[in-house]
């Protein structure tokens, strides 16, 4: 199951997997991951599994750091482990609730859009399945008001449960007037804004 997941990402960061449980984890296996093989071609006897949303018995083991559960990664983790894990916790749920709004902050006709301002984890593009995280109100007044990363953390794993949270130390606000359209785009984590109506189309 996990082996046929992985592959199909083809190299990609694959989305965190949500169980019916209500447990969410990272799964992930390439050159740059703590899997065996380390290779972006599979099959892989064991994956890296990351942060997930609460203590995993089984898992623990495996863990980086033993003090911190639901903040470290876990290393050559048997892949037949990692499977067994998801089918206890019901199995992967297809369509799990997203929880969240869009309620935006808005100061002199400009919105506030959240972003990852440095390289190694994207905030909205690598969480695409929550764009509401874009937007969120309670983030952004949280960094605009000195940047707390931990009343962050508490805020996204209380909301945003099944999001991957690699970016929060590298969280920023950027300013997009209300009602103009963009994209967000990325390099290596490193996310930046481009506005619709700056970019000269070409027409074929």
């Amino acid at each position: 199951m996990l082996n046929d997941m992985l592959a199909a990402k083809k190299n990609r960061l694959m989305p965190r997997i949500v169980c019916r449980s209500g447990l969410s984890l990272s799964v992930q296996a390439n050159s740059s991951a703590y899997c065996s093989p380390r290779e972006d071609e599979g099959p892989w006897k064991s994956v890296e599994v990351g942060f997930p949303n609460r203590k995993v018995e089984a898992l623990m083991p495996y863990a980086e750091r033993e003090d911190q559960p639901t903040e470290t990664v876990y290393g050559f983790v048997p892949i037949e482990l990692v499977e067994n894990i998801i089918q206890e916790n019901g199995g992967i749920d297809l369509n799990p609730k997203q929880p969240g709004g869009f309620e935006k902050y808005v100061k002199d006709g400009k919105v506030a859009v959240l972003i990852s301002s440095n390289f190694g984890a994207g905030w909205y593009t690598w969480n695409k399945d929550f764009p509401e995280i874009l937007f969120d109100k309670e983030i952004v007044a949280e960094i605009l008001n000195g940047y707390n990363a931990q009343n962050i953390k508490d805020i996204v794993k209380s909301k945003y449960p099944y999001v991957y949270i690699g970016a929060i130390e590298q969280l920023s606000v950027e300013w997009v007037p209300v009602g103009d359209k963009f994209i967000v785009e990325e390099y290596d984590g490193s996310e930046s804004l481009r506005l619709i109506k700056d970019t000269a189309w070409i027409t074929a």
